[in-house]
């Protein structure tokens, strides 16, 4: 069952996991995702778990996605612990999910191509389009897909 989290509580206790942290964290520093929780425009979903999706809304019914999922969450769990998510929020919440993955993380391209992610040159979404860089893919799910 997916959840809306009212606390950052197990969102980061997941992320700052030693096997996990270095695919979140660019620069390399712990995680408090606690600001988001309170942001009109943050919301957390998660399984109850083992598994988040972080969301920042960039236009009223555009939202960025990050996805934290623990290390017992892994393969055919994952995409069907990321369908339930991606549900959750399309079309009720919202008309598009995107986000931004480094090309070297092979798992996540994986993960979002089987959620049915569709990869796209340039985001558009509350102001500049947005176009992926080297070594960047960008993915969106659209609620009238």
């Amino acid at each position: 069952m997916i959840r809306r989290e009212t606390s950052a509580d197990l969102v980061n206790s997941i992320t700052n996991m030693p096997e996990v942290l270095p695919f979140i964290s660019r620069h390399g520093g712990q995680i408090d995702w606690s600001p988001l929780i309170e942001h009109p425009d943050g919301m957390i979903l998660s399984n109850g778990e083992d598994a988040c999706m972080v969301l920042e809304r960039t236009a009223p019914r555009d939202w960025q996605v990050s996805t934290i999922f623990a290390p017992t969450c892994r393969g055919a769990r994952a995409v069907e612990t990321g369908l339930a998510m991606k549900d959750f929020m399309l079309p009720e919440h919202a008309d598009m999910i995107f986000g931004s993955i480094p090309t070297s993380f092979r798992h996540a391209l994986w993960f979002y191509r089987r959620l049915g992610g569709v990869e796209i040159p340039v985001i558009e979404s509350g102001g500049e389009p947005y176009v992926a860089q080297d070594g960047e893919a960008l993915f969106a799910f659209r609620s009238d897909a």
